[in-house]
């Protein structure tokens, strides 16, 4: 049976980065949930190791159902938070910033790349600009 030693400061940083993958693979809901179930089973893995080894500051175990949730990685001020805050953030930005280039360039017609990548670049910028002013 594969095993990996890992620290305890490890265990609690691998805790961290599975609430966050879980996060991130549950964001949206989707009907079909079935392609998840094997990750999430790895997950509460984790977290079961990680409340097996006193980390019920960042586990909780709920009896009743007898599956963990880390609810305190989701708090603002908590590392993982922070990350998810940041990524959540610039994914917007970048995601905007993408939308209102295709919409500026929608029918243009370019001689070559450079001169494409010249014109996406300045609007890019420009759009940037405009939401650091925002935010």
């Amino acid at each position: 049976m594969p095993s990996i030693e890992i620290s305890t400061e490890e265990l609690k940083k691998l805790t961290e980065m599975a609430a966050m993958a879980e996060w991130v693979m549950t964001a949206r809901e989707k009907e079909d949930q079935a392609n998840r179930k094997p990750y999430l089973s790895v997950l509460q893995k984790v977290y079961r190791k990680a409340f097996e080894y006193g980390f019920t500051d960042l586990v909780e175990h709920i009896e009743d159902i007898d599956e963990f949730i880390t609810p305190e990685c989701w708090k603002k001020d908590s590392p993982s938070g922070v990350f998810l805050r940041e990524f959540e953030d610039d994914l917007f930005h970048q995601m905007f910033i993408s939308k209102m280039v295709e919409r500026d360039l929608k029918g243009q017609k370019f001689n070559n790349f450079t001169e494409e990548f010249e014109v996406r670049s300045k609007l890019i910028e420009k759009y940037e600009k405009e939401l650091k002013s925002l935010f």
